[in-house]
């Protein structure tokens, strides 16, 4: 059929899409649920650095000295970095949503506001990032129960 002409026009090939991807020889479900398996470790390094990072981000509301705004940002950064990761591991579209966090904890090239506007930012940041651990442990129990 192909190179075969109608007038001066090519005529274009037909394609059978089920001869070109068989679709009974994909295994999509097994696929999705490996992805949204997740290995013990991550599940608790992720728990342990959140909680780390928001204790920090929480007690960062007194007064400190400059190296204790230091050991926060990189805290705070892995703790979103770590969320992100778990996020892709576990199939959570919703985690990459900690990218701005990373970004704004960065300790390579930090970002300054307000004393009054990191204390709001900071509380913000511990409180969302809890309640994202706790969402993402709440699925993979549900699923390891399954």
């Amino acid at each position: 059929m192909i190179g075969k002409t109608q007038g001066t026009r090519l005529a274009a090939p037909r394609l059978d899409p089920g001869k070109i991807l068989d679709t009974k020889t994909l295994d999509v479900p097994k696929m999705e649920a490996e992805k949204q398996k997740v290995d013990p470790a991550l599940r608790v390094a992720s728990v342990v650095v959140v909680l780390a990072a928001a204790g920090v981000l929480i007690g960062a509301a007194g007064r400190h000295p400059y190296s204790y705004y230091t050991m926060l940002r990189w805290l705070a950064c892995s703790a979103a970095v770590v969320l992100a990761w778990r996020g892709a591991v576990q199939g959570v579209k919703w985690a990459y949503a900690f990218v701005p966090f990373a970004i704004l904890f960065n300790p390579i090239a930090p970002i300054h506001f307000s004393r009054n506007t990191w204390q709001t930012l900071d509380i913000a940041a511990a409180v969302v990032m809890v309640t994202a651990v706790a969402l993402m442990e709440k699925a993979s129990l549900r699923r390891k129960g399954q």
